[in-house]
């Protein structure tokens, strides 16, 4: 008995020993959680984001153990506390081993709240407040320069226009960018010929405008991130900078490559989408503990580069030798010569070769049209990128704007009625959290794909963020709108989306309608009336379409209801 009892005990102690040596109970290698201060949509924090999960990935860090989170600390009313608590409880039993954060708002947050451990290591971009070197906080963190050089630009800018004297310096009212103003008075004066800068801090944005459009021809622009004006209303910067770029007549340069569009002629910028993969490669690199975390981490990074646009250098006269050495030139079409120069100048050299010379020309010339081919195709698929949604392949918030402001405009001088529609998709955030990011990626994607087979083909589809997408519908009256937008949201229920195991997943939409008026003198109060008529039907219950008629109705409806209970002295209901 005393025998057989024993070996039982041996018995249970070598299961034992099993189960711990056994991999399922090995430890989970630790994440990266990724932390963006903005929503969707924003260039620079997106190529930041961008930029570092696929460094991240390159290094061999998986993406279930990469952890990216859009924030939007920024929106009015946000309940900071609330989301932290959210956050936490979404992180917990997850490991994470470093943290990085893109812009201020999103290090204030992750310091101040214990979302992780204390003591997990952080790395900071776009944090202007951050000290030089090793900060010792909740979590220790070094903050990987993004300052763009604002000195080599000046340089740039005299040397290629030695004659001019005046610069107008396009920066907002906000002092998050007060580094940036530092930096261009500091290296104003070090120039051995300055230029005589005004600053548009003090100035509103229309007032800005104007100054961008009537500079004198013995000037030049320098655009630096604008996000607010001097009455305090906010701007996106890369909208901003379109702007700019379309009423400029003087030379413009900007410090950042996001804003490098065809109407920009360039300057040493800061490149946004390799701040993220510097930041992804030194996270993987201190996870698989390869790096020391200190100041000598972030030695010899390198993220400015000159950048130019082909067409502004020939708008302006300009040639690739009045640039500064290691230019990237952005728009350039393939050269022939360059490509192929080598070939011409044998043909010239061997002149007893000529019969196989003629066959190589020929051959050239084949080349060449398919090089000019491709050049078309990336073209296009750069202005495809430019204004589409990356997941879904609609348009995206900022060109929407762009097509709403044309139809508004068209509506005005014509009288040509349109209507908005705006649909979020109900409990998206249950989605996410049942089955994981990637699904609610897939049902976004089905969403759109059901708003692209349904209306017609004169309607136009955005997604501005998230869940939410825009539907801008022409030649459309708001009881046609309604019409539409309820088979819309009936196919949308009828047909859930199916995953790869075969499970479904039902999704309901609530949309809010909007039609023009002839007092819309712009997009604000159309977008508003779309947005509360949805937030009426988000709060009648989800999965329905509502407009303002229904809203004021409701309204009325109350205030009847509430005026006979005064009179009789008893409520309705009894």
């Amino acid at each position: 008995m005393l025998q057989h009892h024993c070996t039982r005990i041996v018995m249970r102690l070598l299961g034992l020993c099993l189960l711990i040596l056994s991999p399922a109970w090995a430890a989970t290698p630790a994440g990266v959680l990724v932390l963006n201060s903005h929503q969707y949509g924003v260039p620079i924090p997106d190529n930041i984001t961008r930029g570092a999960v696929a460094a991240l990935t390159e290094h061999g860090v998986g993406l279930e153990r990469i952890y990216v989170e859009h924030l939007d600390l920024l929106r009015p009313g946000a309940d900071i506390p609330a989301l932290a608590a959210q956050l936490g409880h979404k992180l917990a039993g997850r490991e994470v081993g470093l943290v990085i954060t893109i812009t201020q708002p999103a290090y204030d947050f992750i310091q101040q709240y214990p979302i992780v451990p204390a003591g997990v290591p952080l790395l900071a971009s776009t944090a202007p407040t951050h000290p030089p070197g090793l900060v010792r906080g909740r979590h220790p963190s070094l903050a990987v320069p993004w300052q763009p050089d604002i000195a080599a630009t000046l340089a740039s800018m005299r040397r290629l226009f030695p004659e001019r004297s005046r610069l107008l310096v396009i920066t907002g009212a906000n002092d998050r960018f007060l580094p940036v103003r530092d930096a261009l008075q500091q290296a104003l004066e070090q120039m051995a010929q300055p230029f005589e800068a005004e600053l548009t801090d003090r100035l509103g944005y229309e007032q800005m405008l104007a100054r961008v459009r009537n500079q004198p021809d013995d000037a030049l622009i320098l655009y630096s991130p604008y996000f607010s004006d001097l009455s305090g209303r906010s701007f996106i910067p890369a909208d901003v900078a379109l702007q700019v770029s379309s009423l400029a007549r003087q030379p413009l340069f900007v410090t950042l490559d996001a804003y490098m569009d065809e109407g920009v002629l360039g300057g040493v910028v800061l490149r946004t989408a390799d701040i993220g993969r510097q930041m992804g490669t030194l996270a993987a690199q201190l996870l698989r503990g390869e790096r020391p975390f200190d100041p000598s981490l972030l030695a010899g990074l390198a993220l400015s580069e000159p950048q130019f646009h082909w067409r502004q250098l020939g708008r302006w006269q300009l040639t690739r030798a009045q640039l500064p050495a290691g230019s990237r030139i952005l728009g350039e079409p393939a050269s022939l010569w360059r490509e192929h120069r080598w070939l011409l100048l044998g043909g010239g050299a061997v002149m007893a070769l000529l019969a196989l010379m003629l066959v190589l020309l020929t051959g050239q010339n084949l080349r060449r049209a398919s090089s000019e081919q491709l050049v078309r195709r990336l073209n296009q698929e750069l202005e495809k990128q430019v204004r589409t949604d990356f997941l879904t392949g609609l348009y995206n918030r900022r060109y929407m704007m762009a097509l709403l402001e044309q139809e508004l405009a068209r509506a005005g001088r014509y009288g040509s009625p349109f209507s908005l529609v705006m649909l979020d998709i109900d409990l998206f955030k249950q989605i996410n959290d049942t089955h994981g990011h990637g699904t609610g990626d897939r049902v976004l994607m089905h969403v759109a794909a059901l708003c692209r087979e349904t209306l017609r083909k004169m309607d136009v589809v955005a997604r501005i963020g998230g869940e939410e997408f825009l539907l801008l519908l022409p030649e459309t009256g708001e009881e046609e709108a309604r019409m539409a937008a309820e088979r819309l949201r009936q196919i949308i229920q009828r047909r859930p989306y199916r995953q790869g195991d075969g499970q479904w997943i039902g999704v309901t939409v609530s949309m809010g309608i909007a039609g023009w008026r002839a007092e819309d003198d712009d997009m604000d109060p159309l977008l508003k009336r779309a947005d509360d008529a949805l937030y009426l039907a988000k709060r009648l219950g989800r999965n329905r379409v509502c407009d303002q008629r229904e809203q004021a109705a409701r309204m009325a409806a109350g205030a009847t209801a509430a005026a006979r209970e005064l009179n009789t002295g008893q409520p309705l209901s009894s």
